[in-house]
């Protein structure tokens, strides 16, 4: 029968390294967590410039469709502007590119988003 080892035991001549030197961190490397938490921070100075661009219904709707932990229907937004449901699914369609086409530009150094190539043409892809 094998003996018990520690994983604390030393694993080599000096006693500096052992078997928990081995094992992978479940933690993300540092490096990872400071980069997204770089990414965050970019991106919602960017959707706040972003909102910046838009009068005042369209960013009434940004804000209330698309940023909005609780997403405002469109029949709410609808009422408040004195608009049809449809005419706001239309603009916050045209919201969406507008936004797709914004971070495109200027978020170009991050190539690897899904929602920023060229073909996701849905306005469910900021969510993905």
């Amino acid at each position: 029968m094998g003996r018990d080892l520690s994983i604390d035991e030393p694993i080599s001549e000096d006693g500096k390294s052992s078997y928990s030197d081995l094992m992978a961190s479940p933690q993300p490397p540092a490096d990872e967590v400071l980069a997204e938490a770089e990414f965050q921070q970019t991106l919602r100075d960017k959707l706040e410039a972003f909102g910046d661009t838009l009068d005042e219904r369209d960013g009434d709707i940004f804000h209330s469709r698309l940023l909005s932990d609780a997403p405002a229907t469109l029949r709410e937004i609808g009422e408040s502007h004195g608009i049809s449901r449809e005419a706001v699914r239309q603009r916050e369609r045209k919201i969406v590119q507008r936004l797709k086409d914004y971070l495109r530009q200027e978020l170009a150094d991050f190539t690897d988003l899904n929602f920023l190539r060229a073909d996701t043409d849905s306005p469910d892809a900021l969510s993905k």
